[in-house]
């Protein structure tokens, strides 16, 4: 079912529902009007949770496969660059609007984009310094795994509710 699908369900439940307590509590039409769109607004509130939050993980998820592109081999051989490419670029760029209210945190993830982005440049590179950078890549590479479960299961919470 799409959220659109979704959403006329529940307006139509939660119509049903306020009409039944406007009848049972003897509600003013204009209590039941608000009633309804207090209720309109917590579902979009919630899609638009979800939708962040989705798009986040994507972020994450396409970060984490362009480290992995680094030293496995398997991983560079399965997904096209210039595919992997595209999609992170067109999840950042949605990211960073969706975060554009937010200074802070958009700081925050534009550095670790920026960081990943070091890291594979890094990797890169012929010298001394690959090995230190591979052990970096890897702990980045750690850091995005945990935090694409913990978002993963705050998805999950989201879409149950």
């Amino acid at each position: 079912m799409t959220p659109e699908e979704e959403t006329t369900e529940m307006t139509i439940a939660i119509k049903q529902a306020v009409k039944v307590m406007g009848d049972r509590f003897a509600l003013a039409e204009g209590d039941v009007a608000r009633a309804i769109q207090e209720l309109k607004a917590s579902i979009s509130a919630a899609h638009g949770h979800i939708d962040i939050t989705e798009t986040l993980v994507r972020l994450y998820v396409f970060l984490a496969q362009s480290l992995d592109r680094c030293w496995n081999e398997a991983a560079r051989t399965t997904y096209p660059e210039h595919e992997l490419q595209s999609h992170l670029s067109s999840t950042r760029a949605k990211m960073m609007e969706i975060l554009s209210v937010n200074r802070v945190v958009k700081g925050k993830v534009e550095q670790e984009c920026n960081r990943v982005r070091s890291l594979i440049a890094a990797c890169l590179l012929d010298g001394a310094g690959k090995t230190a950078a591979l052990d970096e890549l890897k702990a980045e590479r750690a850091v995005l795994k945990n935090k694409t479960m913990a978002l993963s299961d705050l998805l999950a919470v989201f879409r149950a509710v």
